[in-house]
């Protein structure tokens, strides 16, 4: 279920969503812990990393705007997906968790799959495509930041400080050119706005428990899903390209998923 982006502007989705999940956390904190309660699981020692997290994701959805309209989606999709090729890259250097080729190898299996299921084509790679790389190694800086800080600070610290930064940093942008959300559409909005909480708990929780080469191959699987979902509202089978890629795609998280078990099977107990 989704809001014809043509009736509203896509930033100014995205700011309410934002606003949405913001206040769906300091509400859920608010009663639970009280004023007091919300002061000490905010609090943070690294607020400087929080803030440049928040503007690398500020900034990277700001150039993903910009290009979207101009950059083929298959093309598009095969650029952005390059952010967790690097953060997984870089994670060994940064956070001292090497991946490893096997674990390497699994993980270009599902960059694979992508490119062989959306089969970008050349003439799609224009100028508004720098963009999009600029944005995906700013959504890739983004994860390396959260498994830093996942680490360190609570779950909660990783989605309120960045949704701050999103919510202020559109304010004015979306002020200017906001479109009242007509009663038939505000389901809609609200159902979005829940999707969007539930993702960015599970996704703050995963950068706290899991090392980030487990966390990326999971972004792929949003082509997965999303080819389900198109099927199912469609009604129409995907073609036989677009099986092909969901397969190497599946096949690269089972294949990272075994991955990690036999490593964990071979260290002993603590």
């Amino acid at each position: 279920m989704s809001i014809n982006t043509h009736l509203y502007p896509s930033l100014q989705l995205t700011w309410l969503n934002c606003v949405m999940v913001l206040a769906t956390l300091v509400t859920i904190l608010l009663v639970r812990k009280g004023w007091r309660g919300l002061k000490v699981v905010l609090h943070t020692d690294h607020l400087n990393i929080h803030v440049i997290r928040g503007g690398f994701l500020a900034v990277g959805t700001v150039l993903v705007f910009i290009a979207i309209r101009d950059v083929p989606l298959p093309n598009f999709y095969t650029i952005i997906f390059i952010g967790p090729l690097l953060a997984v890259s870089l994670s060994g250097l940064f956070l001292k968790e090497p991946i490893g080729i096997a674990k390497m190898t699994a993980l270009l299996t599902g960059f694979i799959g992508l490119i062989i299921a959306l089969r970008p084509g050349t003439e799609g790679f224009n100028t508004h495509s720098i963009y999009v790389l600029i944005a995906a190694c700013l959504f890739g800086a983004t994860a390396l930041l959260g498994r830093f800080l996942g680490r360190k600070d609570t779950a909660l610290c990783l989605i309120f400080y960045p949704i701050t930064m999103l919510v202020v940093f559109f304010s004015i942008p979306v002020a200017m050119e906001f479109k009242p959300i007509a009663q038939e559409h505000l389901f809609q909005v609200l159902l979005t706005g829940v999707f969007t909480t539930l993702a960015f708990f599970c996704n703050a929780h995963g950068y706290k428990m899991a090392p980030i080469y487990l966390i990326a191959p999971c972004q792929f699987l949003q082509f997965f899903w999303g080819t389900i979902a198109y099927a199912v509202i469609s009604n129409k089978l995907p073609e036989r390209a677009v099986v092909l890629g969901a397969i190497c795609i599946i096949l690269s998280n089972v294949m990272i998923i075994y991955l990690q078990y036999r490593q964990q099977k071979k260290e002993p107990s603590p």
